[in-house]
């Protein structure tokens, strides 16, 4: 036996093992389903795992990944608790924040606007930028969404 076998005798080489991704884990995701699959993966979590947490189906979680439908207002909250912040999509402007920030209070449109005391249309229209919202709404909106 050389010297330089007596060297590294005891030497061990480790590195990190490349992470190997499962099948369909979508590596740039452009959609909403493509991104709440990809947070599932990255947690390690099964559709029946995350849907136990979520207090829904399993098929719902299936369908959102697919982009067959979208959750619900009310399950924006959970949703977000479990899998993160940022999975919303964002709008540009103020009907999109507006949108984004009604969502992650788990608000439909039509608690919105109970709450604000305004016309339930209104909210719509906002929302999809049919037109701007009066200083009035706009300050009834932000005292229960918060700045938008």
């Amino acid at each position: 036996m050389g010297i330089g076998a007596l060297l590294f005798a005891g030497a061990r080489l480790a590195s990190p093992k490349p992470r190997v991704f499962p099948r369909g884990y979508p590596h740039q995701p452009r959609s909403l389903g493509e991104r709440i699959r990809q947070r599932r993966l990255d947690l390690g979590l099964t559709q029946q795992n995350l849907a136990a947490k979520l207090g829904c189906w399993y098929q719902s979680v299936a369908g959102w990944e697919r982009d067959e439908n979208e959750p619900l207002a009310g399950r924006w909250p959970a949703i977000e608790a479990v899998l993160g912040p940022g999975l919303l999509p964002e709008q540009d402007g103020l009907p999109g924040r507006i949108r984004t920030a009604r969502l992650r209070l788990g608000l439909t449109q039509d608690e919105l606007a109970r709450r604000t005391t305004v016309d339930v249309r209104t909210v719509r229209n906002v929302e999809v930028g049919a037109h701007p919202p009066s200083r009035r709404t706009l300050q009834k909106l932000r005292e229960i969404i918060g700045s938008i």
